[in-house]
Parts: structure tokens; sequence; C-alpha cells
């Protein structure tokens, strides 16, 4: 057990929103497919895979919140098609032009539902 700590630790990294995440994801629109690299104003990546994101907002249509919803729901799918296991979870927080902040945890349910909460 002491040893999980450290080596979590050495596994992490920062990413801010200067820099791309360290994957890209894959979109389908009609009969094309388009490569995607998101970035977060803050994100905090365990083994080159983002596990919180932080975003901030940059204006009042809210697109920064329906974006980093949409990101991290992928990621939930795609972190759990990788492991197999569907225990990947993805936290996110929203600040908003107010300066609250809301918490989101997105997972998807054990039955391999499309439906991601």
């Amino acid at each position: 057990m002491a040893q999980i700590l450290p080596d979590l630790i050495q596994r992490l990294s920062t990413f801010h929103s200067d820099k791309l995440w360290p994957l890209c994801l894959v979109l389908e629109h009609q009969e094309f497919l388009y490569q995607y690299t998101p970035h977060s104003d803050f994100s905090i990546v365990v083994d080159k895979f983002p596990v919180l994101l932080l975003e901030v907002a940059s204006g009042h249509s809210g697109g920064d919140l329906l974006c980093m919803n949409l990101q991290a729901a992928c990621l939930v799918r795609l972190g759990n098609a990788l492991m197999e296991l569907l225990e990947f979870l993805v936290k996110a927080i929203y600040i908003d032009n107010e300066y609250r902040a809301t918490e989101y945890m997105f997972f998807q349910m054990a039955s391999r539902e499309r439906l991601v909460q």
C-alpha cells in the first residue's frame, strides 16, 4: 500500500490551456472522419489519459460547458473500451462567469448502455 501513492504520483502530469491533450479524438460527421485534439483550461492526466478537466467560462454562450461535457463523455467511453472494465470515471469542474464552480462526474453504467451519466 505504501508504494501505490508514489507510483501514482510518478504517472501524474498536468497540462494547461496552451497545451493539447496527449491523445486525440476521432469524430464522425456524415460520411467523414475528423481528428480532433482537445485541450482544457486545466487537466490532470494519468498515464497519458485525462482524468480531471477544468474549464473557465470565456463567454456567456455556455459553449465551454457543453464542450467540456462532450469531451468528458468521450473520455469515459474510450477509457472503458480500452480497459474493458466499465470502472473508468472522469471528474470535470466548470467555473462560470460569476466564479461559481460546479463539479461533474462522468461514468458509464455497468450494463454497457450507450448512456453516459
